[in-house]
């Protein structure tokens, strides 16, 4: 059968399965995969591996491809090589000494299982989750001392990279050969959970079946005991520690001494407690007080969409709080159609002025894990129900609100979202989601 007579439905689930071995074969003998959009090479991969530079340079370097990316995500999270990092898990093991059964260290062996009950735990019932499925599709485990051998080779691949600079040179290059370059995302969280990727670059799809692996984390986390006894000024830290930042530092560095198109500059840890800085919550978060971060993005007089993320909320300090007004510059924004807050402490009453001061135009708010130094999500909603008069306002202008919130075990990565309830109480007869006592839900 000819592949124009293919419906784009199942030439999209042909090219899905076939995307890791035959993306550019398809292209140059069927000009009707290339026509119909199907490979979308509009970003890239970067990391410490061979596999991800080698992709993003034969992008950078085929005329077709080339003029089609507008990103590049520069994993910023390496593999692991010492134990030391898995203490806790290993104690009661000799660092070097081998499991006999599995043939491998017993500090990879322990990781490994904590990774398959984290699994297990991220599961739920009845409900098919993108990392349950993928999870199930991973039903032929490896053997440990397989995915010991290949984690030793992808080490040392990664050791042979940072030594060369590898990365780094390719990140120039890509600077320099991608003339649609937009964006620049940088993240820790690219692996995820196990066989559950944030992201399928092309080394973690060069992974075989059942491969498990200690998951790179990246950027430093608030909850690291060891982190916070380490915590010092950025002149005082080492290159070593500098270094954990790795992909910042060189982003940072090339866009400011080359030309390009960059606008921008995306850090992205998907909601994990991480990012550049471990310590700005004991300095009164000068950054927020001081009017810098205000001033920078009233400067952005067409801004669209906002994503506001942090970690404060999980720190439970009621020093912590400021005023939404006084950080963003909501009045500058007349063309505003979208806005999430997350992670934030907050009061019902400033939360209630600063949504009052939001422009028409916005389509599109969500508001997710926040902590209520006073008022709770149910005086909030009923607030926003009483007070803003969103009911009243014609159905295609009104807002969309979403409201996020942890669910009762707490575990990292689970959250609970609700917009259909949300909705039908804002805007129909359906009762507040949430009670009035503790704001949990109805």
């Amino acid at each position: 059968m000819p592949a124009l007579w293919i419906p784009s439905n199942e030439l999209l689930d042909i090219h899905n399965w076939e995307f890791c071995t035959m993306t550019e074969t398809c292209l140059e003998c069927c000009k009707h995969f290339a026509r119909n959009g199907l490979v979308r090479l509009n970003r890239v991969f970067l990391s410490a591996s061979p596999y991800n530079i080698g992709v993003l340079r034969a992008n950078a370097d085929h005329e077709g491809f080339r003029h089609d990316v507008t990103e590049i995500i520069w994993d910023d999270a390496r593999l692991v090589d010492a134990p030391k990092l898995y203490r806790d898990l290993v104690l009661e093991f000799d660092d070097a000494e081998v499991d006999p059964d599995e043939g491998c260290p017993n500090w990879f062996v322990a990781v490994c299982k904590e990774n398959l009950e984290d699994l297990n735990g991220r599961k739920i019932p009845g409900i098919d989750r993108p990392d349950n499925i993928a999870g199930g599709k991973q039903d032929i485990a490896q053997p440990l001392a397989l995915c010991w051998q290949l984690y030793q080779k992808l080490l040392q691949q990664e050791k042979d990279v940072l030594f060369s600079n590898s990365d780094v040179d390719a990140f120039i290059y890509g600077v320099r050969r991608f003339p649609g370059l937009k964006r620049v995302t940088i993240t820790s969280a690219t692996h995820g959970w196990l066989y559950a990727s944030l992201y399928q670059t092309p080394m973690i799809r060069s992974f075989p079946r059942g491969f498990n692996y200690p998951i790179p984390q990246g950027w430093p986390a608030w909850s690291d005991e060891q982190v916070q006894r380490q915590i010092h000024t950025w002149k005082e830290a080492t290159d070593s520690h500098k270094n954990q930042w790795r992909a910042f530092r060189n982003v940072t560095s090339i866009l400011a001494q080359n030309k390009h198109c960059v606008s921008e500059l995306v850090l992205d840890v998907n909601h994990l407690p991480a990012g550049l800085d471990c310590e700005q919550e004991h300095k009164d978060l000068p950054s927020f007080r001081s009017g810098d971060l205000k001033q920078a993005l009233a400067e952005a007089k067409n801004m669209k969409s906002l994503r506001f993320r942090t970690t404060i909320a999980t720190q439970r300090d009621t020093t912590a709080f400021i005023p939404l007004m006084t950080i963003l510059p909501v009045k500058e924004w007349a063309t505003l159609r979208s806005f999430e807050l997350s992670g934030f402490q907050v009061k019902q009453s400033d939360s209630l002025n600063f949504l009052a001061a939001l422009p028409k135009t916005v389509r599109s708010i969500e508001l997710g894990f926040l902590d209520f130094l006073d008022g709770n999500w149910h005086g909030l909603l009923n607030a926003i129900r009483e007070t803003l008069y969103w009911h009243q306002q014609d159905k295609e202008p009104r807002p969309k609100l979403m409201v996020g919130i942890t669910e009762s075990m707490r575990r990292a990565g689970f959250g609970i979202w609700l917009d259909r309830e949300v909705h039908g109480f804002l805007y129909g007869d359906r009762p507040n989601p949430f009670n009035d006592v503790y704001s949990f839900l109805e």
